[in-house]
């Protein structure tokens, strides 16, 4: 493709980003309600924690069977003057509830900017701005895939478009963010495909693996596909492939070490979806 096609095609995937972040704009400002869910996030990054939960994890019964005011539910999802910027109190909240803390800590960090006070903007705004830089990974992992620019434009506009993509940013919880590490980390693989092999790319791909892993358990499923892969394509550069496991794993240590109960919620995961009692039930009884 000339140079002249590559630039037509990067003024229309700019034209329709544009395009489509206005869009998407509109419909996140006519979002009249949020879920329990969405609003359990705001509690999750913002809430005292010893002000809501006893400390087995459940509502403390004193809160129980009695009418409860407007600035209770203002506490319960917005920080305080005393508790903005306050991490610890999010470490606390999601340890009960088998989530990983950093799409709560950038939530957070917005909400303490503006204590006392809510609004679905300090969301939705942050699933903007990630929705930007999804379609600017997007369009980049795809020419690296397509090796042209055309289906690479079509790829990103029929995304931005989808019923996928909008739902996707119009709920506020940790899945926009977790877009746009997996896209990040199939960038990096990418680039090893091509063999710009070098420190910065292994330590780009342990990087990753901590901060998706403290974004989502369920990245571990997403990083394991792309490393298969990636040793299949490229079976026959042993050291290589040992380098880049070594990179994944190191990752998956060190947010283990920085998230210990993450293996918990792996576990807690695999059990509620019966897959143990499935596996137990494929192996026969013995004695």
């Amino acid at each position: 493709m000339s140079f002249k096609n590559i630039k037509i095609y990067n003024l229309l995937f700019i034209i329709i980003l544009i395009i489509q972040t206005v869009l998407l704009w509109f419909h996140l400002d006519s979002k009249a309600v949020l879920t329990a869910e969405e609003a359990y996030s705001y509690y999750l990054a913002n809430s005292k924690s010893d002000y809501f939960l006893s400390d087995n994890g459940s509502l403390k019964s004193s809160l129980a069977n009695r009418w409860l005011d407007g600035k209770f539910f203002n506490d319960y999802i917005c920080p305080d003057k005393d508790n903005c910027f306050n991490y610890l109190n999010i470490n606390k909240n999601i340890i009960e509830n088998t989530c990983q803390p950093l799409y709560y800590y950038f939530l957070h960090t917005i909400c303490s900017f503006f204590p006392n006070h809510f609004s679905k903007w300090y969301g939705l705004g942050f699933n903007l701005f990630l929705f930007i830089i999804t379609q600017i990974l997007l369009f980049n992992v795809s020419k690296k895939v397509v090796k042209k620019n055309r289906p690479a434009f079509f790829i990103c506009f029929l995304y931005g478009f989808s019923a996928a993509a909008v739902d996707n940013f119009t709920y506020i919880s940790f899945i926009a963010l977790l877009t746009v590490f997996c896209l990040l980390l199939i960038k990096v693989f990418i680039k090893c495909l091509e063999g710009n092999f070098s420190f910065i790319k292994f330590m780009e791909i342990f990087l990753m693996t901590i901060i998706g892993c403290l974004t989502h358990y369920l990245f571990l499923l997403y990083l394991i596909i792309i490393l298969i892969t990636f040793i299949i394509i490229k079976r026959r550069d042993k050291k290589l492939i040992l380098c880049i496991s070594a990179s994944a794993i190191f990752g998956i240590i060190c947010s283990y070490l920085v998230f210990p109960e993450t293996a918990d919620y792996i576990i807690s995961y695999i059990y509620s979806y019966g897959i143990v009692s499935g596996v137990n039930s494929l192996i026969p009884n013995v004695g």
